[in-house]
């Protein structure tokens, strides 16, 4: 299950799209302090991380753990816990020349499809590699999160120092509003905003959140 804001992301397209956020429009804060950290992760060589998904991928009442290789152009997601149990039944995903492989557990290819599904779509890639894989691939929901249509008024707002999952945040929170619904979306990063920690949402009373850890990069 794809979170809310990934949900908008795959809004109907042909629908009037607000530009893109750059120089020459208002700041909106928060959002130029990711840039940097964004741009540090593109710049290696390749990156090993564990991402854990709770409530925003596959079953809403369980956690699922995979390990994510990536490297320029290709990546791997391979399950590796389901709520503290062995590897549930989901597929390894393989990734090589723009086509992206679901493998059993006995390394059989059971499906293929393109890295970019086409423009009324997205890839159930990004969900399961998360927020930092669609950054280091030029994914789709990223870019769709922050270009939103037209209406959708859009803001970043830095929270400052936290703590999140036991470990010292930085809280960014975009928030997406049409008339009245308000939809908030909570990016947690290093205090030296150099590591993508998590993000955590709330969609109908249900808390969703993915994070990241053990990266181990090439640089």
């Amino acid at each position: 299950m794809l979170t809310l804001l990934a949900a908008l992301a795959l809004a109907p397209p042909g629908l009037p799209k607000l530009p893109a956020l750059t120089a020459s429009r208002p700041q909106q804060s928060g959002s130029g302090d990711l840039n940097p950290m964004i741009e540090h992760y593109k710049s290696l060589k390749g990156l090993t991380y564990t991402v854990i998904h709770h409530g925003d991928v596959g079953d809403p009442k369980h956690e699922i753990a995979q390990r994510v290789f990536w490297a320029p152009d290709r990546f791997e997601i391979t399950p590796i816990g389901y709520a503290g149990q062995p590897p549930a039944l989901m597929p390894k995903l393989v990734c090589s020349d723009k086509q992206v492989s679901s493998l059993t557990p006995e390394g059989t290819v059971s499906a293929q499809a393109a890295l970019d599904p086409g423009p009324d779509s997205i890839g159930a890639w990004e969900a399961q590699g998360g927020l930092l894989l669609v950054w280091l691939m030029d994914g789709k929901t990223w870019k769709r999160m922050t270009e939103p249509q037209e209406g959708v008024i859009q803001t970043f707002t830095v929270k400052g120092m936290t703590t999140w999952h036991d470990r010292p945040a930085k809280e960014i929170v975009m928030t997406h509003k049409t008339g009245t619904l308000q939809l908030n979306y909570s990016i947690f990063v290093s205090l030296k905003g150099d590591e993508l920690l998590g993000t955590e949402q709330t969609v109908n009373g249900v808390d969703m959140w993915t994070e990241y850890k053990d990266e181990v990069p090439k640089p």
